[in-house]
């Protein structure tokens, strides 16, 4: 049997952390563990690692959020994750910080720490 894959997953917060209260409003509740929980067929192709990096609403999302992404991504390829995924940050760097290229898939070269 085959040894699966290493993928992380960094959350931090955002529309798909959401969860309605009892005014109707919503907040960030769900956590990477719930979010991960929540496609149980991951399990079946790679060992996830789940972390909350933060749990704010997108809006709240600053650039700081992003480099401990970063920071996040980098550790677990450290430590043996060939990957990392943020269900957040894809959307969240596509509309607001499109410079910042660090979420997403990413493998250990992507993350070399040399220019």
């Amino acid at each position: 049997m085959s040894k699966k894959p290493v993928v992380a997953v960094g959350a931090l917060g955002g529309t798909i952390a959401m969860s309605a209260v009892g005014t109707g409003a919503v907040k960030p509740e769900l956590d990477a563990e719930d979010l991960v929980a929540a496609v149980p067929e991951l399990t079946n192709i790679a060992d996830i690692r789940a972390h909350s990096i933060a749990n704010v609403a997108s809006p709240a999302i600053v650039p700081s959020h992003v480099l401990d992404a970063l920071a996040f991504a980098r550790r677990a390829v450290d430590d043996g994750a060939v990957g990392w995924f943020s269900p957040t940050a894809r959307t969240l760097l596509r509309k607001r910080h499109t410079s910042l290229t660090c979420c997403g898939i990413v493998r250990s070269r992507s993350l070399s720490r040399e220019p």
